[in-house]
């Protein structure tokens, strides 16, 4: 039966879409917290005064 091929195939490119989305929020939420780490050191290295 080719309906039950077609179901597997899109249940299987159901599935990487799933994965691709959970790998594009994983992505974006380490991007995001780079970030704002990023912006924070730099800020505390702003606050504190650079003794040279």
């Amino acid at each position: 039966m080719p309906i039950f091929g077609l179901l597997g195939s899109a249940a299987i490119f159901g599935e990487a879409i799933g994965y691709g989305k959970v790998l594009a929020a994983v992505l974006i939420l380490l991007g995001l917290i780079l970030i704002t780490s990023a912006q924070w050191i730099r800020q505390r290295s702003i606050l504190r005064p650079s003794t040279g």
